[in-house]
């Protein structure tokens, strides 16, 4: 039984997954938001994104994202 992701990791593997296909910073960020949303739907929209926020540079220093999306050097 495979043990379920953290926030980080959910938020590494949608912002990777969305910057791939669409490579906008803002679709992948707005992506992340509602997932995470829909873990905490009665934390408060402001501490919501900026938990957001914190989990995407959190994942991107944890290697979660880099280098996966790194499209502008293809």
């Amino acid at each position: 039984m495979s043990q379920p992701e953290s926030d980080v990791e959910m938020i590494g593997r949608i912002y990777r997954e969305e910057m791939a296909a669409t490579k906008q910073f803002d679709r992948a960020y707005h992506a992340c938001l509602t997932a995470w949303r829909g873990r905490y739907p009665n934390v408060r929209e402001p501490a919501a994104k900026q938990m957001v926020a914190s989990l995407i540079s959190a994942a991107i220093e944890a290697g979660f994202v880099w280098p996966n999306t790194q499209w502008w050097k293809k």
